[in-house]
Protein backbone atom coordinates (compact mmCIF):
# COMPACT_ATOMS: atom_id res chain seq x y z
CA UNK A 1 0.00 0.00 0.00
CA UNK A 2 1.06 3.70 -0.46
CA UNK A 3 2.50 5.50 2.56
CA UNK A 4 -0.56 7.83 2.03
CA UNK A 5 -2.69 4.80 2.73
CA UNK A 6 -1.08 3.58 5.63
CA UNK A 7 -0.13 6.63 7.88
CA UNK A 8 -4.53 7.70 7.13
CA UNK A 9 -5.30 4.47 8.43
CA UNK A 10 -3.00 4.79 11.28
CA UNK A 11 -4.31 8.26 11.95
CA UNK A 12 -8.19 7.29 11.80
CA UNK A 13 -6.92 4.32 14.29
CA UNK A 14 -5.50 6.71 17.08
CA UNK A 15 -8.18 9.04 16.51
CA UNK A 16 -10.61 6.41 17.54
CA UNK A 17 -9.37 4.20 20.12
CA UNK A 18 -11.49 2.82 22.59
CA UNK A 19 -8.40 2.46 25.27
CA UNK A 20 -5.14 3.45 25.65
CA UNK A 21 -2.20 1.38 23.46
CA UNK A 22 1.37 1.00 24.57
CA UNK A 23 3.00 0.41 21.30
CA UNK A 24 2.57 1.27 17.67
CA UNK A 25 3.85 -1.87 15.96
CA UNK A 26 5.23 -2.78 12.83
CA UNK A 27 4.17 -6.21 12.08
CA UNK A 28 1.88 -7.67 9.49
CA UNK A 29 1.64 -10.81 6.59
CA UNK A 30 4.80 -10.17 5.31
CA UNK A 31 7.77 -8.32 6.32
CA UNK A 32 7.56 -4.56 7.39
CA UNK A 33 11.09 -3.14 6.10
CA UNK A 34 10.28 -4.68 2.41
CA UNK A 35 8.46 -1.84 1.99
CA UNK A 36 10.31 0.89 -0.36
CA UNK A 37 9.36 3.77 1.65
CA UNK A 38 9.96 1.73 5.16
CA UNK A 39 11.87 4.69 6.08
CA UNK A 40 9.02 7.66 5.82
CA UNK A 41 6.60 5.26 7.15
CA UNK A 42 8.75 5.29 10.03
CA UNK A 43 8.96 8.93 10.63
CA UNK A 44 5.95 10.01 9.97
CA UNK A 45 4.12 7.01 12.20
CA UNK A 46 6.68 8.19 14.47
CA UNK A 47 5.10 11.89 14.38
CA UNK A 48 1.53 10.71 14.19
CA UNK A 49 1.64 8.57 17.28
CA UNK A 50 3.54 11.44 19.29
CA UNK A 51 0.84 13.94 18.07
CA UNK A 52 -2.04 11.46 18.80
CA UNK A 53 -0.66 9.16 21.46
CA UNK A 54 2.76 10.63 22.86
CA UNK A 55 2.55 7.37 25.67
CA UNK A 56 2.60 4.89 22.98
CA UNK A 57 5.73 3.22 22.06
CA UNK A 58 6.85 2.11 18.40
CA UNK A 59 8.13 -1.03 17.78
CA UNK A 60 9.10 -3.48 14.94
CA UNK A 61 8.17 -7.45 14.21
CA UNK A 62 11.09 -8.18 11.91
CA UNK A 63 12.26 -11.71 10.03
CA UNK A 64 15.82 -9.86 10.26
CA UNK A 65 16.07 -10.93 6.16
CA UNK A 66 17.34 -6.89 5.77
CA UNK A 67 18.86 -5.97 8.54
CA UNK A 68 22.39 -6.08 6.64
CA UNK A 69 21.15 -2.66 4.70
CA UNK A 70 22.67 -0.06 6.55
CA UNK A 71 19.77 2.23 5.15
CA UNK A 72 17.25 -0.33 6.88
CA UNK A 73 19.33 -0.14 10.57
CA UNK A 74 19.14 3.49 10.44
CA UNK A 75 15.41 2.95 9.89
CA UNK A 76 15.12 0.51 12.71
CA UNK A 77 17.45 2.62 15.43
CA UNK A 78 14.09 5.50 15.42
CA UNK A 79 11.90 2.81 16.54
CA UNK A 80 11.54 2.24 20.04
CA UNK A 81 11.77 -1.80 20.21
CA UNK A 82 13.49 -3.69 17.82
CA UNK A 83 12.02 -7.55 17.74
CA UNK A 84 14.62 -9.20 15.35
CA UNK A 85 14.12 -12.91 14.55
CA UNK A 86 17.14 -15.21 14.59
CA UNK A 87 15.90 -18.74 14.69
CA UNK A 88 18.99 -20.50 13.83
CA UNK A 89 22.38 -20.93 14.39
CA UNK A 90 23.65 -23.41 11.14
CA UNK A 91 23.41 -22.08 7.17
CA UNK A 92 22.33 -25.19 6.51
CA UNK A 93 19.05 -25.67 9.03
CA UNK A 94 18.41 -21.80 8.07
CA UNK A 95 17.84 -22.70 4.26
CA UNK A 96 15.70 -26.20 5.02
CA UNK A 97 13.68 -24.35 8.54
CA UNK A 98 13.31 -20.50 7.57
CA UNK A 99 13.30 -21.31 3.80
CA UNK A 100 14.80 -17.67 2.86
CA UNK A 101 14.31 -16.15 -0.68
CA UNK A 102 17.73 -16.01 -2.57
CA UNK A 103 20.00 -13.70 -1.84
CA UNK A 104 19.28 -13.99 2.11
CA UNK A 105 21.56 -16.10 4.09
CA UNK A 106 22.20 -16.31 7.59
CA UNK A 107 26.19 -15.07 7.92
CA UNK A 108 24.94 -11.56 6.68
CA UNK A 109 21.82 -11.11 8.69
CA UNK A 110 23.93 -11.95 12.11
CA UNK A 111 26.69 -9.56 10.93
CA UNK A 112 23.63 -7.13 10.38
CA UNK A 113 22.06 -7.92 13.62
CA UNK A 114 25.50 -7.06 15.10
CA UNK A 115 25.82 -3.70 13.44
CA UNK A 116 22.18 -2.88 14.53
CA UNK A 117 23.24 -4.25 18.02
CA UNK A 118 25.81 -1.73 17.84
CA UNK A 119 23.58 1.30 17.40
CA UNK A 120 20.69 0.73 19.35
CA UNK A 121 19.17 -2.07 21.59
CA UNK A 122 17.76 -5.38 20.39
CA UNK A 123 15.71 -8.43 21.15
CA UNK A 124 15.60 -11.54 19.65
CA UNK A 125 12.75 -13.95 18.92
CA UNK A 126 13.58 -17.46 18.10
CA UNK A 127 10.54 -19.82 17.28
CA UNK A 128 11.57 -23.55 17.92
CA UNK A 129 10.38 -26.53 16.02
CA UNK A 130 11.25 -30.29 16.47
CA UNK A 131 11.54 -32.86 13.60
CA UNK A 132 12.96 -33.40 10.38
CA UNK A 133 12.83 -29.82 9.02
CA UNK A 134 12.72 -28.23 12.53
CA UNK A 135 16.11 -26.34 14.19
CA UNK A 136 15.69 -28.46 17.77
CA UNK A 137 19.44 -29.99 17.30
CA UNK A 138 22.42 -29.66 19.98
CA UNK A 139 24.23 -28.59 16.99
CA UNK A 140 21.88 -25.97 15.48
CA UNK A 141 21.52 -24.94 19.19
CA UNK A 142 25.32 -24.49 19.88
CA UNK A 143 25.47 -22.31 16.99
CA UNK A 144 22.41 -20.30 17.48
CA UNK A 145 24.14 -19.76 20.86
CA UNK A 146 27.40 -18.70 19.38
CA UNK A 147 25.58 -16.20 16.99
CA UNK A 148 23.72 -14.59 20.60
CA UNK A 149 27.29 -14.13 21.71
CA UNK A 150 28.61 -12.08 18.61
CA UNK A 151 25.19 -9.64 18.50
CA UNK A 152 24.65 -9.07 22.34
CA UNK A 153 21.36 -8.87 22.16
CA UNK A 154 19.69 -7.14 24.94
CA UNK A 155 17.16 -10.09 25.51
CA UNK A 156 16.20 -13.35 23.89
CA UNK A 157 12.59 -14.64 23.36
CA UNK A 158 12.00 -18.03 23.12
CA UNK A 159 8.84 -19.90 21.83
CA UNK A 160 7.38 -22.51 19.84
CA UNK A 161 4.67 -23.08 17.32
CA UNK A 162 0.76 -22.02 18.97
CA UNK A 163 -1.06 -23.26 16.42
CA UNK A 164 -1.19 -26.28 13.70
CA UNK A 165 2.52 -26.85 12.08
CA UNK A 166 2.63 -25.31 8.57
CA UNK A 167 4.64 -28.49 7.85
CA UNK A 168 3.50 -32.19 9.18
CA UNK A 169 7.25 -32.98 9.44
CA UNK A 170 7.92 -30.63 12.14
CA UNK A 171 5.79 -29.92 16.31
CA UNK A 172 6.25 -27.68 18.57
CA UNK A 173 8.95 -28.06 21.11
CA UNK A 174 8.03 -29.33 25.12
CA UNK A 175 8.62 -27.41 27.81
CA UNK A 176 11.67 -29.22 28.80
CA UNK A 177 12.82 -28.71 25.29
CA UNK A 178 12.81 -24.94 25.84
CA UNK A 179 14.06 -24.97 29.26
CA UNK A 180 17.37 -27.40 28.52
CA UNK A 181 17.89 -24.50 25.30
CA UNK A 182 17.72 -21.67 27.65
CA UNK A 183 20.24 -22.92 30.04
CA UNK A 184 22.55 -23.83 27.31
CA UNK A 185 22.36 -19.95 26.61
CA UNK A 186 22.65 -19.18 30.58
CA UNK A 187 25.78 -21.21 30.47
CA UNK A 188 27.23 -18.39 28.25
CA UNK A 189 25.69 -15.67 29.74
CA UNK A 190 22.89 -15.05 27.52
CA UNK A 191 19.41 -14.37 29.45
CA UNK A 192 16.30 -15.93 27.58
CA UNK A 193 12.79 -15.80 28.54
CA UNK A 194 10.14 -18.80 27.68
CA UNK A 195 7.32 -16.93 25.91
Amino acid sequence: PEPRAILKALENALKTLSQPISFITFSGNGEPTLHPDFDQIVQKTIAIGKALTPWAKTAILSNSALVSNEETRRSLCRLDLRIMKLDCGSEKVFKKYNQPWGGINLEAITEGLVQLSRMAPVAIQTLIAVGKNGNFTSENISLWIERLKRIKPASVQLYTLDREAPAEDIRPASIHELTWIKSQAEKEGISVDIF
